[in-house]
Order: structure tokens, then C-alpha cells, then sequence
């Protein structure tokens, strides 16, 4: 996928013929607590990255919306000097269920872009160090995951966000977790 298309997704998005549109702020914590986060081998403990993010909606019935979504994570802290970013792409469902709760539910495509310049690196492997390789050139991963969430509606335009996504539901072994949190403004 190129960089031109990820854009006219985004304008589609943004300015599709609906009632609103929604931008977004917040903060995705990739992976937590199983990946290593710095070079003394502890594990990632909810470290945020910043995204933005834009989506809308498009009634579906039975008080529930389709809520396509796309964000951009910029993954700004890095042991081991790679340049990563990661394009969120969520198909959610969204349900208004009491007063300014909003439930939602959906499926998620996740596109990991990292970078670096080779070599090597010495990582702790439980009680000794072991040497793994740096990224020489680029490369590009894709994760597809489930995703719950919760929004809390402010007022007319603004709501809260948090969002759980669980990756290799079926795969015991290679299960994770992801979430993020958001401050929303509905145009």
C-alpha cells in the first residue's frame, strides 16, 4: 500500500457524505507487556505512542453504526534506532447504549512500517545478553486483530475513547493486547 493511497483514504473519510466526522488525539500502547521496551530487557508496561487519527459514521440500523477508521501512530521512543510507524484501519460497529455510552465492536488491520541502519545489538535474554540484528533496510508487517471499546460522550463535540484490541485470538501462543485512548472531536 502507498503513501497516495493512504491519503485518499483518509479524504474519503473525512469528508464523506454523513452527518459527522470525527478527528482524533490520544495515544496506542502496542503489544503491552510482551515486548521488550529498552535494552536492560524489561518488558513494555504500557508505553504510549502518539496517533491521530479520522473516521465516520454511517447508520446501519437497529441503533447501531458503521464506524470505519483510520489512524497513524508515530512510535517515537527507540533502544535500538529504528524509524517505525504503524497505519491503524478499524471496521468498528458502534452502539449508543445508555445515555452517553457508547459501546464498540469491530475487527482491526494493523500495518507496522520499521527502518534502521544494520548491525547489531545486544539485548538481555533472561540472565545473560545475546546479539540480535537491527533492521537494514525497510520493512512492513501487517497484524489483524479484534477490538472492544468504550466511549464516553462530553457534549455535542467531544467524547473520550478507549479501545482493547486483542491480536491471535485462536493462537494461544502468539496472543496479544493492545489499547489506546483518545480524545475525540466530532466536526
Amino acid at each position: 500500500m502507498n503513501y497516495l493511497s493512504i491519503f485518499f483514504i483518509f479524504i474519503f473519510l473525512f469528508f464523506a457524505p454523513v452527518t459527522k466526522s470525527m478527528v482524533a488525539i490520544g495515544g496506542y500502547a502496542p503489544f503491552a507487556w510482551t515486548t521488550q521496551e529498552d535494552i536492560e530487557g524489561n518488558t513494555n508496561s504500557g508505553t504510549f505512542f502518539p496517533m491521530v487519527s479520522v473516521n465516520t459514521f454511517y447508520p446501519i440500523g437497529y441503533q447501531h453504526l458503521f464506524v470505519p477508521e483510520v489512524g497513524f501512530v508515530y512510535h517515537n521512543k527507540s533502544f535500538d534506532n529504528t524509524k517505525k510507524y504503524t497505519f491503524i484501519f478499524l471496521a468498528d460497529v458502534a452502539w449508543p447504549i445508555y445515555g452517553r455510552i457508547v459501546i464498540r465492536y469491530g475487527v482491526s488491520g494493523f500495518w507496522t512500517y520499521i527502518s534502521g541502519d544494520g548491525g547489531t545489538i545486544a539485548l538481555s535474554n533472561g540472565n545473560s545478553m545475546t546479539s540480535f540484528a537491527v533492521p537494514e533496510k525497510s520493512t512492513t508487517s501487517f497484524n489483524s486483530a479484534i477490538d472492544f471499546g468504550l466511549d464516553f460522550v462530553i457534549d455535542a463535540h467531544f467524547t473520550v475513547r478507549g479501545e482493547f484490541f486483542l491480536f491471535g485470538l485462536l493462537n494461544e501462543n502468539a496472543r496479544q493486547y493492545s489499547y489506546l485512548f483518545s480524545l475525540n472531536y466530532y466536526l
